[in-house]
């Protein structure tokens, strides 16, 4: 196991961590700032209506942005390097990321995420720390074309899984915008459907890595989920509404051992239930062994991980006993 953070990733103090923790709260601002562009059009467009022309040109370029065809691809290193937030996370969380396996070159991996946050704060940390390590650049599936974003449908995954190494990682969250509305009182997260995840690594060879987040949750009430877009109501640090300070607290991100998959071109849907019990089969282990990383007094409160079909009383009678391992052949 590797956990130890790189030289150059140590912890910041003094001013160092203040500019630090200012810098994630800009990126978290701006992050957020765009998924309310949806709210925003319509006042800038009675503007651009009036005859601002400062709103026509934004209006226009909302207009092109919506127009031309979104093309994923590689990330810009240098806009991933002018947005790093990864030691204002470490600073500001007292942030700690575990990685328990090794990552090889030859192959893809698809870097699989829960629960799903709001401010992605965990991505922000152990992308930077998989590049130091194995020089890796994990592709964001909910960011920026700059960030290297990609659509989540299968074809466009697939294609992201292909690139050559260093770029042939994506990272994913199935659990969606849904599940920001699970876990506000025990550990839950939405998995027991999300089986193309699985399909997808079969069918491209890319190896499965099951990663768990711990850590803070903000206090969120849904207001859309129609559009598409992260359009959610919360509140941050000190209770206040809409703000870009999240909630501050221990953060401990977990990436797991990465299970190998064998490539098949066209997997039976008996293939695709084996390893995705394997996948919630690794993820509870993995949730397991490190929620004492938390502390006890948050496992008493949160110490067990349940998927959304699952009531406490129910998971802790299916899961009393080891659990068993479905084989991938």
């Amino acid at each position: 196991m590797c956990s130890r953070p790189p030289a150059s990733l140590t912890r910041p103090s003094g001013l160092s961590a203040w500019w630090s923790e200012l810098k994630m709260i800009g990126i978290f601002a701006f992050y957020l700032g765009c998924n309310f562009v949806v709210i925003v059009i319509p006042a800038v467009a009675y503007a651009a209506w009036l005859g601002d022309a400062v709103s026509r040109g934004l209006l226009a370029l909302a207009l092109v942005d919506y127009a031309v065809p979104l093309r994923p691809g590689r990330p810009w290193v240098a806009w991933c390097e002018l947005t790093r937030v990864a030691e204002g996370i470490r600073s500001y969380f007292d942030a700690e990321c575990v990685i328990e396996g090794d990552f090889r070159r030859d192959r893809s991996h698809l870097i699989v995420s829960h629960p799903h946050g709001l401010f992605g704060a965990g991505y922000g940390l152990y992308a930077h720390e998989l590049r130091e390590r194995f020089g890796m650049k994990p592709l964001f599936t909910g960011a920026d074309v700059w960030w290297g974003m990609t659509m989540v449908s299968a074809a466009p995954l697939r294609r992201a899984l292909s690139q050559p190494w260093p770029y042939n990682a994506v990272q994913l969250q199935p659990g969606g915008i849904a599940e920001m509305f699970y876990g506000t009182d025990c550990e839950q997260i939405i998995l027991s459907k999300r089986k193309g995840l699985c399909r997808v690594a079969l069918q491209t060879g890319a190896s499965l890595i099951y990663t768990r987040w711990f850590g803070p949750h903000s206090l969120a009430a849904r207001l859309s989920s129609v559009l598409r877009t992260s359009l959610v109501g919360w509140s941050g640090r000190w209770g206040v509404p809409f703000s870009p300070l999240p909630v501050r607290g221990k953060l401990v991100i977990v990436l797991g051992a990465p299970i190998e998959v064998p490539r098949t071109e066209s997997p039976t849907d008996d293939e695709v239930d084996a390893l995705h019990a394997r996948y919630v089969c690794d993820l509870r282990d993995l949730f397991e062994r490190n929620k004492g990383r938390m502390g006890a007094e948050w496992v008493a409160a949160r110490g067990s991980l349940l998927l959304e079909d699952e009531a406490p009383g129910e998971a802790s009678a299916r899961h009393s006993g080891p659990p068993a391992r479905a084989k991938v052949e």
